[in-house]
């Protein structure tokens, strides 16, 4: 009989670190998946709270979208919806200004951070010239979009 030799031999040592890495793999992702079902259950409970229409939970869904954003920082869904409370709801508008940066700090191309941005700075902070700027970086991040030719007739005097 023929034996056929392996067409690729491992070593003991690459053996080695490649047990090693995939002994690593099996924590990191049980913990990274511990922490996207903790920041989907508390973004979940956050959206509940705001489908409740009760103007007195309003801090509450806050807290909890805060919650899901520290579980899942590189997610930018409880970002925007931070940002949507703190702008309609509680009017702090400041804050919701730097929640929409850090939405967009995320994903570059969140078209409802963007508008948020502009909304912020246009109607609320009065600084024309930054809003103009926020809405030439929503052209730059999608050209091509509906959503820009609305934007577009609110901000026609500006230029």
């Amino acid at each position: 009989l023929k034996t056929s030799t392996p067409a690729i031999r491992l070593g003991p040592k690459f053996a080695f670190f490649l047990g090693a890495f995939g002994l690593f793999l099996i924590p990191y992702g049980i913990l990274l998946a511990k922490d996207l079902f903790y920041a989907d259950l508390y973004h979940q409970q956050g959206l509940m709270v705001v489908r409740s229409k009760r103007s007195d939970r309003i801090d509450k869904s806050l807290r909890f979208h805060r919650k899901s954003i520290a579980h899942a920082p590189w997610q930018h869904r409880s970002r925007k919806w931070e940002c949507f409370l703190l702008l309609q709801h509680l009017k702090r508008y400041p804050e919701a200004l730097e929640s929409a940066d850090q939405t967009l700090a995320v994903n570059p191309g969140c078209l409802s951070a963007h508008r948020y941005r502009i909304g912020v700075l246009y109607k609320y902070l009065r600084r024309r010239p930054e809003a103009l700027a926020a809405f030439q970086e929503l052209e730059k991040a999608a050209p091509y979009h509906p959503v820009l030719d609305k934007e577009r007739k609110k901000l026609t005097h500006l230029k």
